[in-house]
């Protein structure tokens, strides 16, 4: 179990879940919750583990929880969060309702990201937006492009250096978003 010292992972769990109607994060998939499944991966890889959510429900999975400090402009707040409020130089940045993110995807991203202020996943010439890593260096102009009020991480990560790390297998990036989605996700499993 290797644990990395110099990245930790976030666990973004503030958006709305308008269209599941409730908190996703929470919401089990075959009797745990999804964002227990995505901590139980993460911590195998970083030993610093943190959420970022609107919801003081994720207290009881025993990180901290932060609050999004700018309000309504999406992922892109809980990033700026959680470098304000950690002093980690690079970040892992993952979703609360992604919860088949692999172990060896996380570790690839980690081992490739010493020369690079962002690395995603890419397959089948899609590129990912979660999992991220950030690098600190980013931050100016993440909080820049924030008061634009344009909240689009695609747009805002042309303006880093990025590294693209190659993924086969693409069920990981199965996000759930409604209940349809969810019912999917627990065939999956």
């Amino acid at each position: 179990m290797a644990h990395n010292k110099h990245v930790t992972a976030v666990i973004l769990a503030g958006g709305k879940s308008s269209r599941m109607g409730t908190d996703k994060g929470i919401l089990p998939i075959q009797g745990k919750p999804m964002i227990g499944r995505i901590i139980d991966v993460v911590k195998t890889v970083v030993e610093d583990v943190v959420v970022i959510a609107n919801n003081q429900n994720y207290h009881h999975f025993g990180l901290p929880v932060y609050v999004d400090i700018i309000k309504d402009i999406g992922p892109l707040g809980g990033i700026i969060t959680a470098f304000v409020k950690s002093n980690a130089d690079k970040i892992l940045f993952l979703t609360c309702d992604s919860p088949f993110i692999t172990r060896e995807l996380l570790v690839k991203m980690i081992a490739s990201c010493e020369d690079y202020q962002v690395v995603v996943p890419i397959h089948n010439t899609i590129t990912e937006q979660f999992p991220v890593i950030y690098n600190r260096n980013c931050l100016a102009v993440m909080q820049q492009f924030a008061d634009t009020r344009d909240f689009r991480l695609r747009k805002l990560n042309e303006l880093f250096s990025v590294r693209k790390i190659n993924v086969s297998k693409n069920n990981m990036f199965f996000n759930i978003n409604t209940p349809y989605e969810l019912k999917l996700a627990e065939d999956e499993v």
